[in-house]
């Protein structure tokens, strides 16, 4: 095996680097995601109506129904 180059070293570790934090992101992104689908399927048993959950959230029905799903499946 060839010896690695200082420059492809110092890439590669760069290349780690940027992996462990697009892993930490997703994970916080998930941990959000499973909050704002709780909220929004506890809203939905409080009878707020997909109407209203639409206009203040910006989502579709369809992106809350499949929310409201995952919520109460989590």
């Amino acid at each position: 095996m060839a010896d690695i180059t200082v420059e492809v070293r110092a890439l590669l570790v760069r290349a780690v680097e940027l992996t462990k934090k697009e892993r930490e992101a997703r994970e916080v992104a998930d941990a959000v995601l499973v909050t704002r689908d709780d909220a929004l399927a506890k809203a939905c048993d409080a009878s707020v109506t997909m109407y209203r959950l639409s206009q203040e959230t910006g989502l579709s029905k369809s992106a809350i129904r499949a929310a409201v799903i995952r919520g109460r499946n989590a």
